[in-house]
């Protein structure tokens, strides 16, 4: 049997049998998308179909940024036609997400830079950071001056959360080295390195004997039995971001238990939790979590007041 990377090769030769004809933008999106469609890629981080995974793929290989069906007809060079090629290889046989070969993604009309290093941004946080009320219904009119945002990843909730409330500091912590790297990189881009902090550690032990007006955690979440079965795409992000434990819960459990020490009096706790409501309300039955519906109808999100969280 050929070694991996030999039958990569293979596999990816045979998927451009008959194209030899293609030569317009047109006919590469069609086939995109086609292509997509047979294979059954996953498209749950960042497109929800392969007709808009295939145009995002084409408009950053093409460097294009605007409609492109003023160029449906326009003829490819052939290296624009191996660029393309090589990526939609990548994205079909490798199942390498399209940011992942990007370098870039979207959340919250804005664009971050990632790599494998973090998680590629999708959180139920945007919808309560950027809608109105959102966090300000359990705000109220105080405007938080310390902000604390857990498990940062590329840090685009902290900038969002910095671009919402200009006049807080935005602490941002991350286990990971290398995901602080990328968070940084980003900040700068956003132009918030006077706004936004990062700190290295575990969880509230980057920030020893701080209190915030408002904490944001997205931690990792995910069922580990579920972490082994992800789908291909899913398996090339970064388990530590999403492996909760043998229920979701082991970094949940920690942020509730220690967030009183690290929030103001009138100070807030959100977090975002994915299907672990049932799990978090038995868990801590005495707490009154309130849960924010979102837009698709889910409560993937609670909220707790810090006079109601455990001593």
């Amino acid at each position: 049997m050929p070694p991996p990377a030999r039958r990569s090769a293979q596999r990816a030769a045979t998927l451009f049998k008959g194209t030899e004809p293609f030569d317009t933008l047109g006919d590469w999106l069609r086939f995109a998308v086609s292509l997509f469609n047979r294979e059954g890629l996953e498209f749950a981080q960042g497109t929800p179909h392969a007709g808009d995974e295939a145009l995002a793929l084409l408009k950053w290989a093409l460097h294009l940024d605007e409609d492109l069906q003023p160029f449906m007809a326009s003829r490819l060079t052939a290296s624009e036609i191996a660029e393309v090629k090589a990526l939609i290889a990548r994205r079909v046989v490798e199942h390498v997400p399209l940011a992942y070969l990007t370098g870039e993604a979207w959340l919250g009309g804005q664009r971050f830079a990632v790599n494998e290093q973090v998680l590629i941004p999708r959180s139920y946080f945007v919808e309560l950071i950027q809608g109105e009320p959102g966090l300000g219904a359990w705000l109220g009119l105080r405007k938080p001056k310390r902000i604390l945002e857990l498990c940062t990843g590329s840090g685009c909730l902290a900038i969002l959360l910095s671009q919402r409330f200009p006049e807080a500091l935005v602490s941002a912590t991350d286990l990971s080295h290398d995901a602080l790297d990328v968070a940084q990189h980003n900040i700068e881009e956003h132009h918030l390195a006077g706004r936004v902090e990062l700190r290295q550690g575990d969880l509230f032990g980057a920030v020893e004997g701080e209190r915030f007006d408002l904490i944001v955690a997205n931690p990792p979440y995910e069922p580990s039995a579920l972490c082994d079965d992800l789908s291909p795409e899913l398996k090339h992000e970064p388990r530590l971001a999403l492996d909760g434990g043998a229920d979701g819960m082991d970094l949940v459990r920690r942020i509730v238990r220690e967030a009183r020490a690290h929030l103001t009096p009138q100070g807030v706790l959100t977090i975002e939790l994915g299907g672990l409501r049932n799990v978090m309300t038995a868990e801590f039955p005495g707490v009154p979590f309130e849960w924010p519906v979102l837009a698709d109808g889910s409560t993937a999100v609670c909220v707790i007041r810090a006079k109601d969280l455990p001593r």
